[in-house]
């Protein structure tokens, strides 16, 4: 598996706490059976994720941040693996939000 990430979070002006992120994750075909006989092609796909510091609107909420990540952003099918003559379908676009507070 080889991945790619980008990220960016702003330090100051008109978004200063808010952060960007994106990665691109390919994984190889792979051999689902000892010889060789069933095959799952390669595929990519593309994550995305932002965040806000809150403690950027009001300093009595520093340490508390809102995100939101991104898996698989184009809602590609793909297969992971096959074996014993079935194959088997990798997950669809997942989206989670959190809040979360460091003191």
């Amino acid at each position: 598996m080889e991945t790619f990430q980008s990220r960016l979070t702003h330090q100051a002006g008109n978004f200063a706490g808010l952060g960007l992120g994106s990665g691109l994750r390919y994984i190889g075909a792979n051999y689902g059976d000892l010889s060789n006989s069933q095959k799952a092609p390669p595929y990519v796909l593309v994550d995305a994720a932002v965040h806000y510091e809150l403690g950027k609107i009001d300093p009595r909420l520093k340490g508390a941040r809102l995100a939101v990540n991104m898996n698989n952003l184009l809602d590609k099918e793909y297969v992971t693996t096959c074996y014993s003559g079935n194959c088997f379908y990798g997950d669809r676009r997942s989206v989670l939000a959190s809040l979360r507070y460091n003191w």
